[in-house]
């Protein structure tokens, strides 16, 4: 079952590890260590998830007493795997201990929106952005190999229905590889971020052969009531009616997610904020991203169909993606989540200069702490960031960040997934982390900044 029931699971443990919590300082340009974040990490294994872990979405409306973390979903991109880990508890020597299920297979799935029952609010299935550029999935398991680049699939207790693209679209057949996939329920809309890791790299990216570009999808009559479905799907638009799409030199959007809703008329009529994250370049020392802030309106028209428009965009968090790394080098934008206040935004990066994860100001974008340390749990083995979710907020008691990495072992030259069979030397397996990291609770630092972080 998709919410893990009938599924005793295996019982594994998160080991601690202390991450730097860093202020940032505007004026001189640098970071301040004011204290440490406690994290708790579990490693990729060959029957799990190995290199490549993506996307966790955690469920705080399915815990239980004595949980120390939210139930979440995490999506094992390599092995075409979704996991869900439960009953998250910590133990007296520190370890957390959980239950690891797998919940379902997807051809390469990155990020997951869970779809809720109505009644019993528990998951009833997934939307699974799946997403593979080397077309071919399972090549070593005969019976499940398929050529497919991806799309975005509803994954329930029964079934895996494709979603998007539209059938009888042209490009149907070989798909498109989706990263992202988020849902504003109160208007019934969702959206899609076309995106290849290689995109904007010169000589292995082409706009002609394989746009990236932000999709929109209208949810039918009563939205994720049921089995969800798309009556219809398009690039959004622009302020200036131009489609959201690659931009020369500076790449697509990858990750993003939806902000405060500003105002909902109605369940067909309202407006809210979107956060994209344009990432370009295939290296881990080069490239190019940046954060763009939108806002759309969906209205509902006269002859039913739904209006989706971009009503104003600008340019978002400059200071991190411009003033932390040297000139000619990039944050490499990843992720992004936004705190129970609506007052902050979270941000992850995975490029070598200033690899972590990001607190900004909601309204100004001002970058204000930055945590780091992730990618070097193990020696020898570079993580970086693959998504992040979150409850909660910064100081305040139970809340969590979760955040999923990938891993390579040459971040400099190669750092590419590496499947581990017998002939691919063990110095070049990469091993991804699963992180939970406790917010809530800042060790050690300076007494001003925790009287400052007490008033977020």
């Amino acid at each position: 079952m998709i919410d893990g029931t009938n599924c005793d699971g295996d019982q594994v443990d998160f080991v601690a590890y202390n991450l730097t919590f860093n202020k940032w300082n505007d004026t001189t340009k640098n970071y301040t260590q004011v204290g440490i974040i406690t994290s708790h990490g579990r490693a990729g294994a060959q029957d799990t998830w190995q290199m490549y872990l993506h996307g966790p979405k955690l469920r705080p409306t399915e815990s239980v007493a004595g949980d120390f973390v939210a139930p979440f979903y995490v999506s094992a991109t390599f092995t075409n795997k979704i996991y869900k880990f439960e009953n998250i508890t910590k133990l007296e020597n520190g370890t957390v201990r959980a239950t690891q299920k797998m919940v379902g297979n997807a051809v390469a799935p990155s990020t997951v929106y869970p779809i809720e029952d109505t009644h019993s609010g528990k998951v009833q299935g997934l939307l699974v952005a799946e997403g593979n550029p080397f077309w071919v999935n399972s090549p070593m398991h005969p019976s499940h190999m398929q050529v497919f680049k991806g799309g975005v699939t509803y994954l329930d207790k029964d079934n895996c229905t494709d979603m998007f693209p539209l059938k009888p679209e042209t490009d149907y057949k070989e798909g498109k590889v989706v990263n992202t996939v988020d849902c504003h329920e109160a208007t019934g809309v969702c959206f899609f971020s076309v995106w290849k890791f290689y995109d904007d790299q010169p000589g292995m990216w082409s706009n002609k052969s394989a746009p990236d570009c932000l999709w929109v999808c209208t949810l039918q009559e009563g939205g994720m009531d049921g089995h969800p479905k798309c009556v219809n799907s398009t690039v959004l638009l622009d302020e200036e009616d131009k489609p959201i799409c690659h931009v020369n030199g500076l790449g697509a959007v990858h990750g993003f997610t939806i902000g405060n809703t500003v105002e909902v008329d109605n369940k067909d009529n309202g407006s809210f904020d979107l956060f994209l994250m344009y990432t370009g370049g295939a290296t881990f020392d080069g490239g190019h991203s940046m954060l763009r802030k939108i806002n759309v309106q969906v209205s509902k028209t006269s002859d039913g169909p739904k209006r989706i428009k971009t009503l104003t965009s600008e340019a978002f968090g400059e200071e991190l993606f411009k003033d932390t790394v040297p000139p000619g080098h990039d944050v490499g934008g990843d992720h992004a989540w936004v705190d129970e206040s609506g007052k902050y935004v979270w941000v992850s990066t995975f490029r070598v200069d200033n690899p972590g994860v990001h607190m900004m100001d909601y309204t100004t974008g001002k970058l204000l702490y930055s945590i780091h340390g992730m990618d070097s749990m193990l020696k020898g083995n570079y993580a970086y960031s693959a998504g992040i979710d979150g409850f909660g907020r910064l100081g305040k008691s139970g809340s969590t960040l979760a955040v999923a990495t990938s891993a390579c072992t040459a971040p400099h030259s190669a750092c590419f997934p590496m499947p581990w069979l017998p002939i691919v030397p063990k110095m070049f397996e990469g091993i991804g982390i699963m992180y939970i990291l406790d917010i809530g609770e800042i060790l050690d630092a300076a007494a001003a900044d925790l009287a400052a972080i007490a008033q977020l």
